[in-house]
């Protein structure tokens, strides 16, 4: 296994998944109902809803962009390679994880290796990392990859007993950790001839050192498909990644790292939610992303009556700009259940108005503290 295509299995939990920060009423809130479909809306009244709702779909589509291209990835990159380990059969073959190479009498209980073995029964390959260190990142736990059918691929990180756990660290030399992974979760991976899908169940846990913050994601059968393609933007290479995506999402975020109190929940279920997303290529000097998002989502929160729940839908007019460093929105805007249109500034700040109202402006800080994130 090649250090590229190793970095592609431990990169899957390295994802902030997908999430909608949810809107919040103001004094002037007079809500009421609609539908989409089978699903009951809220429409927007205030500039301040707007603009919180605005956020949101901006926020569900990145982390979808993210969640759906690291995904990708794993899929794409690593099974193929997996499946075709040379050699390997129901005898396990230990790899030491500093110069990936075979250990002679190795198991998996020896540190700092991957174990990988292959059911002669199922064709199942297992891979047990203990405390494999690549870089600066170590990985701990289970995976396994097989095929529920031909061209269906499926992985399962972990397990509820025992996860597979990911931590990252400052650099390739340093015990200083940034941020903590743990996932259980099963990925069904089909590739087609213009689109691959991605169906995807399970929880993943996240710890950010560095922000003293962590979220809980759990997944049920969410589906995404997926197009990748190449484009260029003035004169820069980008990378262009179109994800449709279908399924419901609950996000569980803690006061902080270490306390175990549940500060907010959110569960959210997209319905035909699009994300394109435009990332510099490789070799590219360009510093901002692109992202275009249109769809329905939902949102219900615990605990009730903080933000606004309920469903949304969203269209992006003019693509939203993100500094690609900072993450900060800088341009774009978007129109939500088409009686609100949303104008991001440079500063990360939202103008909007509903149904023509007088706009009203309101800063990144103010957009932030409205909902828990």
């Amino acid at each position: 296994m090649t250090n590229a295509q190793t970095r592609y299995i431990l990169m899957i939990p390295l994802v902030m998944l997908i999430t909608a920060m949810t809107a919040c009423g103001g004094v002037d809130r007079a809500d009421t109902a609609g539908t989409i479909g089978n699903k009951t809306m809220l429409v927007l009244v205030s500039n301040a809803q707007a603009a919180q709702a605005a956020s949101a779909g901006i926020q569900a589509g990145r982390n979808t962009a993210t969640f759906g291209v690291k995904l990708h990835n794993l899929a794409t990159e690593a099974g193929p390679v997996v499946n075709a380990f040379p050699g390997i059969g129901s005898i396990p073959v230990t790899f030491d994880c500093g110069n990936r190479l075979p250990i002679l009498f190795g198991r998996p209980s020896t540190p700092d290796t991957t174990t990988i073995v292959k059911d002669r029964g199922t064709g199942v390959i297992s891979a047990d990392f203990n405390t494999c260190r690549i870089g600066a990142t170590t990985v701990h736990g289970a995976l396994t990859f097989s095929e529920s059918a031909p061209g269906a691929q499926v992985f399962t990180l972990g397990s509820a007993a025992g996860p597979i756990m990911i931590t990252e660290f400052a650099g390739p030399a340093s015990q200083v950790e940034t941020a903590v992974f743990t996932a259980s979760a099963t990925l069904t991976f089909t590739k087609g001839a213009a689109f691959d899908t991605l169906i995807v169940s399970g929880s993943i846990d996240t710890t950010d050192r560095v922000r003293g913050s962590r979220d809980r994601f759990d997944l049920d059968n969410v589906s995404l498909t997926v197009t990748k393609s190449v484009e260029l933007i003035g004169a820069e290479p980008y990378d262009a990644a179109t994800l449709l995506i279908n399924g419901a999402v609950t996000r569980t975020s803690f006061a902080s790292d270490i306390d175990p109190t549940v500060s907010h929940t959110e569960s959210n279920t997209f319905s035909d939610f699009a994300v394109v997303f435009k990332t510099p290529a490789a070799g590219s000097t360009a510093t901002a992303q692109f992202l275009g998002v249109s769809g329905q989502f939902s949102v219900a929160t615990t605990p009730p009556g903080r933000c606004i729940d309920g469903a949304f839908t969203v269209l992006t007019d003019v693509e939203v700009q993100i500094d690609k460093t900072t993450g900060i929105t800088t341009a774009g805007r978007l129109t939500v259940n088409s009686t609100a249109v949303a104008t991001l500034s440079a500063d990360g700040g939202i103008t909007a108005s509903v149904s023509g109202s007088v706009a009203a402006t309101f800063t990144r800080a103010e957009i932030t503290t409205l909902c828990a994130l």
